[in-house]
């Protein structure tokens, strides 16, 4: 991958030189596309390492080594920042009270969080110019390929048992898809439709009408696994940012028009497929099902974001304090003591409520307006590349913020990944505007 990486931003006549530092980052960029188990070292899926967790190796020991850059960091970084902090704390108070094999969870979680902060405290410390910015949305563009094509052969395959650890096998279904995963069909989702939001946006900084073709036609291909992970998130995600992609920017409406006419095509090459894709899966059925009066439907979701279910934590009023247990529970449920492990609500909104209290609530609510009007800021740009990256990044955050209202689509846990750190990273890099840098600054080893 590294070879890769290298190959790409030295064809890009990056006017700074492949340092090794943004070759890190691209390498980052592209370790989200990818997160099996490099190795089943251990009986617990999301402790195996993964290439996300050596590339943060390798950020902590090698680049940190160095100063890349001083400054200040966006805003919302720093209540990002304030966030994990109070996380840890509750992590920690309820690691003392907890049974040590479940305090260990919380913990765990914790470092979880600590370990984007300081990958996406890297990033930001690397220079970044108008170039290297539109290599870095290049990234995304093949990660969502790499994607595709993974999905294509377990597809054919017929994939239905997904190792997640050593000797354990999980049954995901037939035709039910979720890529370079493990069995995370969620992670699948949102990680697809992000790449796809980015792909559609790269297709405008296209130099020839048939290059604009060829993202638009990588920009369906990059989407298709969405319509059989059995997501209805994801599709939420796909809808909602393409609408939002239209309004903040004009020249998409053509684009999306050309989109349509390419979906089109690749629906009358393949219809029988396609119709087989949709109606095998079960995401078109799990949408449809939304509807209905169950636990799981869009209603009763909304329900139970308005009514907070306080008297269900064992902590009681203290879910107010330091939550009602970091990813590890007491709950009481039909007057029974349980410890419900590793989940949460769904809704994008109260989860750092329930597990850090009012002050997490109160920082998290701050740090999505805060992130809300940088970005409008870095969409009123004169560069165009900034602006064209902020727009992307937008549409996502904004159907975040829609999905959210019912489900889980941002927080660690719930089987998504690492893709927590994937949305902090795109929305920083979309706050961090593109900058000259000193050739002088660069030795001939292109560090920095």
């Amino acid at each position: 991958m590294g070879v890769l990486v290298i190959q790409l931003v030295e064809k890009s006549n990056l006017s700074l030189g492949p340092t090794w530092h943004f070759v890190w980052l691209c390498s980052l960029v592209l370790s989200f596309a990818h997160e099996l188990p490099l190795a089943y070292l251990t009986p617990f899926d999301r402790t195996n390492p993964r290439l996300f967790d050596v590339l943060s190796l390798i950020g902590v020991v090698v680049l940190c080594s160095k100063e890349t850059r001083t400054g200040k960091f966006p805003r919302p970084f720093s209540l990002w920042s304030a966030l994990i902090i109070w996380f840890c704390f509750c992590a920690i108070i309820w690691a003392i009270f907890l049974p040590p094999n479940y305090g260990n969870i919380a913990v765990f979680r914790a470092l979880k969080y600590v370990q984007g902060l300081i990958v996406v405290f890297i990033a930001l410390q690397i220079p970044i110019d108008e170039k290297r910015k539109k290599v870095l949305q290049s990234m995304m563009v093949f990660g969502g390929l790499y994607i595709a094509t993974f999905c294509v052969f377990q597809y054919v395959r017929g994939d239905t048992l997904i190792q997640v650890r050593d000797g354990l096998f999980v049954d995901v279904g037939l035709r039910n898809l979720t890529g370079p995963f493990g069995a995370s069909y969620f992670q699948l989702a949102q990680t697809s439709s992000l790449f796809f939001i980015f792909s559609l946006f790269q297709s405008l900084q296209a130099k020839s009408l048939p290059m604009r073709f060829v993202y638009l036609a990588a920009s369906c291909f990059i989407s298709w696994p969405l319509f059989a992970s059995g997501s209805r998130t994801g599709l939420g995600l796909f809808v909602v940012s393409l609408l939002v992609a239209i309004v903040v920017e004009r020249r998409l409406r053509r684009t999306v028009l050309a989109l349509g006419i390419v979906l089109i095509g690749f629906i009358l090459i393949g219809f029988g497929h396609w119709v087989e894709l949709l109606m095998s899966g079960n995401t078109l059925q799990r949408a449809v099902n939304m509807r209905d009066g169950s636990a799981n439907g869009l209603a009763n979701r909304l329900l139970a974001v308005i009514h907070f279910p306080l008297s269900t934590y064992a902590a009681g009023a203290l879910v107010l304090a330091i939550g009602g247990g970091f990813y590890v529970a007491p709950v009481v449920i039909n007057g029974v003591d349980l410890y419900r492990i590793d989940y949460g609500l769904h809704s994008f909104y109260l989860f750092p409520l329930e597990q850090g209290g009012v002050l997490a609530f109160t920082l998290f609510i701050y740090f999505i307006i805060s992130s809300f009007r940088h970005l409008q800021i870095s969409r009123n740009t004169r560069n165009s590349t900034d602006r064209n990256f902020a727009n992307a990044t937008f549409a996502y955050f904004v159907a975040t913020l829609v999905a959210g209202i019912g489900g889980h689509n941002f927080w660690q846990g719930f089987g998504s990944g690492n893709v927590n750190t994937l949305i902090l990273l795109i929305v920083m890099l979309a706050l961090n505007p593109s900058r000259k840098i000193n050739p002088e600054v660069i030795d001939k080893k292109g560090n920095i």
